[in-house]
């Protein structure tokens, strides 16, 4: 039998296998979860990521689940190690944490860490992230746009044993269960992880038993190195040189009381051979209001931009990230000092991924869009169920559009990139446990913005207060004044917008909202922006245009104002004659 502590680097097929059944191994964690969780936001909405990782965080295998939550857990490992130490831990434990400032990125994102031992020696960790419902705070949901300190957020949880020796640790429970306004969604969803973890954990220890720990590190580590490498060679298909982009965001507060206003994120990136540096100096000083992205959860976004570009095919591990180096100001909103709150972490890291791309699009315009509608747009609803009494809260993204590229039009009704598998919530799950109905889910005609390739389209999702229910909102749509550029001659997209009773003598346009209550009849409408056009709109297809039009997707007017297409407004067919004296205008 050959000696453990040796590895055969070039024994590919083994390799694959290993990598193979650490990715299996993530899907089937992901498959528990979803079976188990209690609440939407993780079984529906997916709001979660898991994978294996080594005693010092770096991630062996990932889950492709969402890109925003990359690093984040290898974040809390490292913290679990400076505050409770790998010499603390013993088989069984379990490891729970929010905390934003020891890796976390907002309130309602929870950690849990499983560690894995191999005859009392730790060999790693395996790690489950996932959004949950409520740890208290000002208003339900842990959604806020109005906080100025994380205090105001809800429950601040350290790295701590949820679990010690395989039971639980009551005191833990009680203390949790106390501090949310949803103890049974919330323990559920904790033992969800637990238990997704415990099989991860169980097929971890399997490949130990079958290559011995000292064998499997080996491999790990020529997993890795693999790792690199691809990250490296698709960067050198990148022109060296430095890049640069920025864009503006609308501020936080309410309509009613804002905070801060407008502020800016900024992204250098510098390409010198196989090294990618990037440098976030020229972002805003860090917001009274919650905009704030810890830096933990700001490497976790400059990860994902970076992995969208450099080699994405590639399974995720630590080594796809060794030839990244980043600077991220101390003081600024994407590394703020404690106290400051992080509620909205998402939206100025949302645009740090886009901002690669923008940045990028003049060195590398066949792997780059043009710009998404720019963030998560996420509304949250709840109250009581007028059948059950039962308490309810739902938290959703919606979906906007994507930009174009010179291979082709955006994607429509898309989450933002930085939440990669997630979905909202199905309007019959929502119409049957929420108590409201759904009024209108549809597309939203000339929001992609025109181009030689058109932009994907946003979309509108509208719900109504039964008549004999009440229901409280927050609304945290961002990027409504600046909506996505276009590139090379394309357009920009239609912005983001929020409404309450939308189309009648009552209706009020959004920013942020937060803790606001509805009467029966009233409606609440999120509305998802649509993608940048890519080049001119003069030159796309006639074809083409006259196909969207067909199919609802670009009005008689946008065709002849934005594109230079006349259609008869009968048959809908191309009015040569007339289409040629447009586009000579």
């Amino acid at each position: 039998m050959p000696d453990e502590r040796t590895v055969a680097a070039d024994d590919a097929i083994v390799l694959e296998i290993v990598r193979n059944y650490l990715m299996r191994t993530c899907e089937e964690m992901k498959a528990v979860v979803v079976r188990a969780a209690y609440s939407t936001v993780i079984h529906e909405v997916l709001d979660y990521c898991c994978g294996i990782y080594l005693p010092d965080g770096g991630a062996a295998a990932e889950q492709s689940g969402i890109p925003i939550f990359l690093g984040n857990v290898g974040s809390v490992i490292q913290a679990t190690n400076a505050t409770i130490g790998l010499d603390g831990l013993e088989p069984g434990d379990v490891i729970i944490a929010n905390d934003p400032y020891s890796g976390g990125s907002h309130m309602c994102d929870t950690t849990t860490l499983l560690p894995i031992f191999d005859r009392g020696e730790a060999f790693g960790f395996v790690g489950f992230r996932a959004h949950l419902l409520d740890y208290g705070g000002k208003a339900p949901g842990g959604l806020f746009s109005d906080t100025t300190e994380v205090f105001q957020e809800g429950l601040v949880i350290p790295p701590v044993k949820l679990y010690r020796a395989g039971e639980p640790n009551p005191d833990v429970f009680r203390l949790l269960e106390a501090n949310t306004r949803f103890p049974r969604e919330n323990t559920g969803d904790m033992r969800a992880l637990v238990s997704a973890s415990r099989v991860g954990h169980e097929r971890v220890q399997e490949l130990i038993a079958r290559y011995g720990p000292a064998r499997l590190r080996a491999m790990f580590d020529e997993l890795m190195d693999r790792g690199e490498r691809a990250s490296r060679a698709a960067i050198e298909q990148i022109p060296d040189g430095v890049y640069a982009a920025s864009c503006m965001h609308d501020g936080t507060g309410s309509d009613d009381a804002p905070l801060d206003g407008p502020y800016r994120i900024a992204v250098e990136i510098t390409v010198d051979g196989s090294d990618v540096k990037v440098d976030l100096t020229g972002t805003s000083d860090q917001l009274t209001g919650p905009a704030n992205c810890p830096l933990g959860a700001s490497i976790s976004g400059i990860r994902a931009a970076f992995k969208y570009i450099v080699a994405p095919d590639y399974p995720t591990n630590e080594g796809c990230f060794r030839p990244l180096q980043l600077h991220v100001p101390e003081g600024t909103l994407l590394n703020p000092r404690k106290p400051a709150p992080t509620s909205m972490y998402f939206t100025p890291v949302s645009s740090v991924i886009e901002l690669f791309q923008r940045a990028l699009a003049p060195a590398i315009p066949d792997r780059t869009i043009a710009g998404t509608f720019g963030d998560i747009c996420v509304s949250v609803f709840f109250g009581s169920h007028p059948d059950t009494g039962q308490a309810f809260l739902c938290s959703e993204p919606e979906g906007g559009g994507y930009g174009a590229s010179p291979q082709g039009d955006g994607e429509s009704c898309m989450v933002a990139p930085l939440n990669g598998d997630t979905k909202n919530v199905p309007i019959e799950v929502a119409e049957t446990k929420y108590g409201v109905l759904c009024e209108r889910y549809e597309l939203v005609p000339d929001s992609g913005g025109p181009g030689t390739y058109r932009g994907g389209l946003g979309s509108v999702r509208e719900f109504a207060v039964r008549d004999d229910a009440r229901v409280g909102v927050s609304f945290l749509f961002d990027r409504q004044t600046e909506p996505a550029w276009g590139l090379e001659g394309g357009r920009d997209g239609a912005a983001n917008q929020a409404w309450i009773d939308r189309g009648t003598d009552r209706e009020r346009k959004i920013g942020k909202i937060t803790d606001h209550w509805l009467g029966g009849g009233a409606t609440f409408s999120g509305i998802a922006g649509g993608g940048g056009g890519w080049g001119d709109p003069f030159e796309r297809e006639p074809a083409l245009v006259q196909r969207d039009v067909r199919d609802g997707f670009v009005t008689l007017a946008a065709a002849a104002r934005d594109y230079g297409v006349a259609l008869d407004p009968a048959t809908l067919e191309i009015l040569a004659d007339e289409t040629d004296a447009l586009r000579r205008r």
